[in-house]
Parts: structure tokens; sequence; C-alpha cells
């Protein structure tokens, strides 16, 4: 146990103090700078900095000064507990119950983390997702079939992420004779009668622009496109 006066006397430990009001007289004993042994103060106790020591305010040094004597004792913080600039804290980050939600939290070195429940993230699983389709595509033709597509999204971000992750399908298929061949647009093109290796585009302003096929191909509308010709 080290017994030290802060006035202008020998302490225990054989250390001199001169007797001033100044804190700059403490150098030398820095754990207790942050609280002077005043009259006022006799038999408050505290920690220092490290909570490694209890600091005691005792019965004044007869030393004509205003100050009395600062006892240290051997300390150390509860288990459970941690030092936290002099004051022995709850070392049990989950003691709060940090995670929202129905989160779960385990332990991590000096912190915590939250097992979010489905649908929520975050630190604290503090933010809720989901996972949607956007819109559906105009239809448009393949060299077999009408197909539209869809994005899956999540949100509320609307960020895109793997169609797998959506519930139903990102693609529909059907047959093309009902509507004929439309381009991405939704603009119809359709066989030219008598001129198998051309087909019409029609715009949406009624223009008509004749198409060429490739050479050695022939327009199907069937399969809406240019198809080889087979021997």
């Amino acid at each position: 146990m080290a017994h030290h006066s802060v006035c202008g006397c020998t302490g225990d430990d054989d250390q001199h103090y001169e007797g001033s009001s100044s804190v700059a007289m403490f150098a030398d004993v820095t754990p207790i700078l942050h609280q002077l042994c005043t009259s006022w103060m006799t038999g408050e106790t505290w920690l220092s900095d490290d909570c490694t020591q209890r600091l005691t305010c005792t019965a004044y040094a007869d030393c004509g000064d205003s100050f009395g004597d600062i006892v240290e004792t051997p300390h150390e913080c509860p288990e459970g507990e941690k030092c936290n600039a002099g004051v022995c804290v709850d070392d049990d980050a989950c003691s709060s119950d940090p995670c929202l939600n129905g989160g779960t939290c385990a332990h991590s070195e000096n912190s915590f983390n939250c097992e979010c429940p489905e649908n929520f993230e975050g630190k604290h699983c503090e933010t809720e997702f989901w996972y949607e389709f956007g819109p559906w595509s105009d239809w448009f033709c393949n060299a077999v079939e009408k197909v539209r597509y869809r994005k899956c999204y999540k949100m509320p971000a609307e960020d895109v992420v793997d169609d797998e992750l959506c519930s139903g399908e990102s693609q529909e298929t059907k047959e093309g004779e009902d509507e004929g061949c439309k381009n991405n647009d939704g603009s119809p093109y359709e066989a030219i009668p008598g001129d198998p290796h051309s087909y019409k585009w029609i715009l949406a302003d009624g223009r008509v622009i004749i198409m060429q096929c490739p050479q050695g191909t022939v327009f199907s509308a069937d399969e809406c496109g240019c198809v080889r010709l087979t021997s």
C-alpha cells in the first residue's frame, strides 16, 4: 500500500512533495492528478485511470497545509467488467440489447456482432430489405418465339441482384403468331408477299421501311427473322 502526503512533507514512500496549490507539483504522482485531496474530500475514494489502484483521501497530513493524504491500494475490476478511464464498466457489450428487430447479439473483441433475422441487416439489424421483380419488358422476338424479361431488385435501395433471390419467373415466352413479330420498341415487322428475301418494318408513325435479309437467307414469320435456306 502506498501512502502519499500531498503537502509540504515526506510520505511513506520517502518522496518529498512541495506544498503548492499548483497542479504542476503533482507531476510525479500522475495517477492522482485528476483529484485533489482537500478537507471536503476526506474519506472519498476513486480509481486510477487504469483502475489498478484505489485512491483514498484520508485525514489532513500534519504539515500546516490545506491538503490531506492519499492512500493507494491495489485494485482490479470485477470479472465481467473492464476499465474505462478510471471507471469499471460492464464488459458485456450485449447487455444493452443492441440488436434490433429480433437480432441475436454475439460477443467479439471489444465489441459485438448482430446476427440478423431474415430481411434485416446493418450493425444493429436496423435496416429492413426485401426482393421483388421490376416491371416486365416489352415483348420481342428471337429466332424461335416471343419473349420478355424482368429484373430482380433488392428493395428499397433498388439494387439489381440475382434473379434467384426474387420469387417468381424472370422470363416469359409465348408463341408469336397471334401478334406477329415486333422489335424491342414494339414496332411490328412482317413478311412481304412474293419477296422471301425481304421484310417490312412498320414504324409507329406509319412509315414502312423495307429490310433486306442477308445473302443466303429468307425471312421467316414463324421465327421472326431471317433464316438460312435449307437444301
